[in-house]
């Protein structure tokens, strides 16, 4: 008797629960959803995103039937602002609004959109409070490691001292580049020559030594008493030079020894000059450079030819010399 009374009253529950559920669900309205974001640029949700947003605040996803009441949304640009149009069909749960907000803010105004549209269909479901996610499991933290006796210190062997590139030897810098200047002199007798040059820079940097050779061969000739004056010079110009950028600068002393001929003699004298020289280079390509010059001078000795007490030639040997040259600059060593 007792084990018929159980049966009945456990059919009984079960179909009250039964029940209770269909009556749940028979309560889930179903719509069509007509839904439009408008131009790209926008940035308004798709379709797929304002059925998520509805169906997070009813519980679930109320447009599900392709027939019934139909919600028709639109997206645009209204004076400036963006607005959103709703608007209901059939036997619509509430009717057609307008809801504006900022432009580049459409997914703020779609959740403006999909609040007001779940309060339309199921307000109690709408507002009724979420159930709270339950917090994370509190994992314990791990044990630590077993401590494990540290190997003896090895002794620190002195590191290496850093050797020099391959392409690097050692030893003092000795020149670095080797030049030929071609120029023409003006202010010694006979009045102008051709003079070619080469010259050597030792120990290279923003101040640096330059040994030359030069001579100064005659293109033209002079008549003094005595005969026809033609006059070659050669020198050995050293001194020092600063380098800034392109540009050399330079202050030489020269040792010159020129040579007259006179009457079919050749006489000789000794002088020394004093040179400012500056120097471009204009191109560089790799080790070559081409450079123009330009070169002044004066003498702190004056040359003489004399033939017993009469001086034949007497020259200050003043010049000023301008040109170009070709030099070749290596990282020499």
């Amino acid at each position: 008797m007792i084990g018929r009374v159980r049966g009945i009253a456990l059919g009984a529950t079960l179909a009250a629960v039964v029940s209770a559920s269909r009556a749940g669900h028979a309560d889930e309205k179903e719509f069509s959803l007509d839904y439009q974001a408008g131009d790209a640029a926008l940035g308004c949700p798709s379709e797929t995103s304002f059925r998520r947003k509805v169906q997070g605040r009813l519980g679930y996803d109320p447009f599900s039937s392709a027939a019934g009441p139909q919600l028709r949304v639109r997206y645009r640009i209204a004076g400036g602002a963006l607005v959103a149009e709703t608007s209901w069909s059939g036997d619509a749960p509430g009717a057609s609004r307008s809801f504006q907000g900022k432009r580049d803010h459409c997914e703020d105004l779609a959740e403006a959109v999909a609040a007001a549209t779940a309060i339309a269909i199921d307000p109690l479901k709408s507002l009724a409070p979420k159930p709270e996610e339950p917090p994370p499991p509190v994992v314990a933290p791990a044990p630590p490691p077993e401590a494990r006796p540290s190997a003896p210190e090895q002794p620190t062997r002195p590191k290496p001292a850093p050797t020099a590139p391959a392409n690097e030897a050692s030893g003092p810098r000795m020149f670095s580049r080797l030049a030929l200047s071609l120029g023409v002199a003006f202010g010694r007798v006979p009045g102008a020559a051709i003079a070619p040059q080469i010259s050597a820079d030792f120990l290279p940097g923003p101040v640096f030594l330059r040994a030359s050779a030069k001579v100064s061969l005659a293109v033209s000739s002079e008549s003094i008493e005595g005969g026809t004056l033609r006059v070659t010079q050669l020198g050995i110009p050293l001194g020092a030079c600063v380098a800034l950028s392109i540009t050399h600068t330079c202050l030489l002393a020269e040792g010159a020894l020129a040579l007259a001929e006179l009457g079919g003699e050749t006489k000789t004298a000794l002088g020394l000059l004093f040179a400012l020289r500056a120097e471009a280079d204009v191109v560089e390509q790799g080790p070559l450079r081409i450079f123009p010059f330009i070169e002044g001078s004066a003498a702190a000795v004056r040359a003489r030819v004399r033939r017993g007490d009469e001086v034949l030639w007497e020259e200050s040997l003043p010049s000023f010399v301008a040109g170009a040259g070709v030099a070749y600059a290596w990282d020499g060593r």
